[in-house]
């Protein structure tokens, strides 16, 4: 109980987010199912949409997700990837992180998916109007962070796991085009995030002394 109270006088961002992610799937009716398609294309962000100037859309996609089963797991992930963040880093650095992560990640797939499309392939063709919501892309990369502070000989067990999971799923719904556009456009975003993730904890975070240094 003691723990579970300090929890939530340090990770005062992550319940904000999590009522932020709650309150989307109440005005969107996505508890207990997907997400409409009227709810994505108005608020979502695609590629498309992004080379239009559209570029608030990367905001007002965060507080919805695909809804059902998976706003759920979303909501598990966000507590548990950003709460850890802002045990370890404070709020303040965690909300940068968090939305930088996030922005990050969307400017590069939507230049990405924009330049492979104007080459003509084919998938890109077909990512580059298939709007997505969700804050998927802030929590995989604070994920990213956390892998980046554990212990040197679990880090690349982690890391390798991740990246090894991530990328089956890229190639699962890949092969499942057109109908899996939005689920693909996530699992991209995802493989993108956690690796800067990772660059930024390693980079900005890791102050464990390497071998051969003094203090």
């Amino acid at each position: 109980m003691h723990v579970a109270l300090l929890w939530m006088r340090r990770c005062r961002l992550t319940l904000a987010l999590a009522a932020i992610l709650i309150a989307g799937a109440a005005v969107s009716q996505s508890f207990h199912g997907p997400i409409s398609d009227e709810w994505c294309h108005r608020w979502g962000c695609s590629p498309e949409l992004f080379r239009q100037g559209q570029w608030y859309r990367m905001l007002t996609s965060l507080p919805f997700t695909a809804g059902g089963a998976k706003f759920y797991l979303s909501l598990f992930m966000l507590i548990g990837c950003v709460g850890v963040v802002e045990y370890r880093i404070g709020a303040v650095r965690t909300l940068l992180a968090f939305l930088g992560f996030h922005l990050i990640t969307l400017l590069t797939l939507c230049t990405a998916i924009t330049l492979a499309s104007g080459m003509g392939i084919a998938w890109a063709k077909t990512l580059e109007n298939a709007p997505d919501v969700g804050p998927s892309a802030g929590y995989y990369g604070c994920l990213g962070l956390v892998t980046a502070l554990v212990d040197t000989k679990l880090r690349r067990f982690i890391l390798l796991g991740v990246l090894l999971a991530l990328g089956i799923r890229v190639g699962w719904s890949g092969m499942h085009l057109p109908q899996a556009a939005q689920t693909l456009s996530a699992d991209l975003a995802h493989l993108v995030a956690f690796p800067i993730g990772f660059i930024t904890g390693k980079t900005l975070f890791d102050k464990k002394p390497r071998a051969g240094t003094t203090t």
